[in-house]
C-alpha cells in the first residue's frame, strides 16, 4: 500500500467538517424559521376566530342596539365591536322609524411579539333585528 492511498489528508478532513457545519447551521435556521411561521400563523388564526366569534355573537347575547363594546381575549387579542343602525339606500336618511337592520363592525388588534408591529383585522356585516 502506497502512502498517498493510506487515508485522508488533514485538509480533506477540515473541508468535510466545514461543509457539514454549514449544512447543519442551514438546516437549523430553516427549522427555526418554520416554527416561527407556525407560531405566527397560530396567532393570526386566533385573532380571526376572535373577530368571527364577536361578529356572530352580536344580537344573540344581547339585543341589537347602537353602541360600542370592547374587550380582551385570553389569547391577548383586543377587540372592539361597533353597532350602528343601517339606513337603506334611497331612504333619504330618515332615522325616525325603528331600524330593521344594523351594521356590525368588529375590529381586532394584536401584536405578535414585542419587536413586531401591531396588526389589525376588521370584519363587517349587516344583521337583521329579530322580533318586534
Amino acid at each position: 500500500m502506497r502512502r498517498r492511498d493510506a487515508g485522508f489528508t488533514l485538509l480533506e478532513v477540515i473541508v468535510a467538517l466545514a461543509i457539514a457545519t454549514a449544512s447543519v447551521a442551514s438546516l437549523y435556521q430553516i427549522y427555526t424559521l418554520g416554527w416561527r411561521g407556525v407560531r405566527l400563523a397560530g396567532i393570526d388564526s386566533a385573532a380571526l376566530e376572535v373577530a368571527k366569534n364577536q361578529l356572530a355573537s352580536a344580537g344573540l347575547e344581547s339585543p341589537l342596539a347602537a353602541g360600542t363594546t370592547s374587550g380582551l381575549s385570553p389569547e391577548g387579542v383586543s377587540w372592539t365591536s361597533e353597532i350602528r343602525a343601517y339606513v337603506p339606500p334611497g331612504d333619504g336618511g330618515s332615522e325616525a322609524a325603528l331600524p330593521l337592520a344594523y351594521w356590525v363592525n368588529v375590529k381586532v388588534v394584536w401584536r405578535e411579539g414585542p419587536a413586531r408591529p401591531q396588526r389589525s383585522l376588521e370584519l363587517q356585516t349587516i344583521k337583521l333585528k329579530s322580533g318586534p
